[in-house]
């Protein structure tokens, strides 16, 4: 990377973060009236319009595509890939009521944020078998009480355009649960707030979620499992590949 765009993504991130820290400092007491309260619903609406801030400070647009493929009454395992940090708030654009995130436990480190992501979203301690198994059961209840759910099936952040093979548990909460699977792609993300050798933040760009035919699920089960998981890598494979 030449040093003036390293200069200028190092500006960027800089921007950005102060815009990033500052709305959700005006927001959490609003986060910590609702989560003290359980009005879950009310904290997830903060963080959609905690979204739109940020993107409108950093100078960034959101472009969903093949929205009609979106039943907003319908409950959805939603699949899709991960290659930046950019991804969970532009997944909050998807148009869907409510939306709740499966994200690695070490968020929860995160000051205020961290509080905020805890209890209204499910960390994960993914090297520790009770730990995702506790992940799960919180999220077949979340899935239950009628709320989507964003699964990075790739199991964190992939740096590049390469996408990693898919871990099968979105999956199997989808066929145990028998809620359809949506799978997205998220374009460009990688290449706004990259992460080599430190975070970059290049504005002036267009972030774009291309939404795929939703996968019914009601006729599997756990037999199907691996070859559902494959099939939806696929699916997502292809996208990004004919996206380049």
């Amino acid at each position: 990377m030449p040093l003036w765009k390293k200069v200028w993504g190092k500006i960027g991130i800089v921007w950005f973060g102060f815009g990033f820290i500052f709305f959700m400092l005006i927001i959490f007491p609003l986060h910590y009236y609702f989560l003290k309260r359980e009005r879950k619903n009310a904290s997830h609406a903060l963080n959609k319009l905690w979204g739109r801030f940020i993107f409108l400070w950093g100078a960034t647009r959101i472009k969903i595509h093949n929205r009609h493929l979106i039943d907003k009454n319908q409950v959805y395992v939603i699949t899709p890939n991960h290659s930046s940090y950019l991804d969970i708030p532009a997944c909050h654009f998807l148009p869907l009521k409510q939306l709740r995130f499966i994200g690695k436990a070490e968020l929860n480190d995160l000051p205020i944020f961290g509080w905020m992501f805890q209890r209204l979203h499910v960390p994960v301690q993914r090297d520790q078998a009770s730990a995702a198994a506790r992940s799960f059961i919180q999220s077949q209840k979340i899935l239950k009480s009628g709320i989507s759910m964003v699964i990075y099936p790739e199991g964190g952040i992939i740096r590049g355009s390469f996408l990693a093979p898919f871990k099968e548990g979105p999956f199997l909460l989808a066929i145990k649960l028998k809620l359809p699977i949506l799978p997205v792609v998220i374009q460009n993300t990688n290449k706004i707030m990259p992460d080599f050798d430190g975070l970059y933040f290049f504005p002036f760009q267009t972030i774009h979620l291309h939404i795929l035919e939703p996968i019914l699920t009601e006729n599997l089960n756990q037999e199907d499992l691996s070859e559902l998981t494959q099939n939806v890598w696929k699916l997502v494979h292809d996208k990004m590949k004919s996206l380049q």
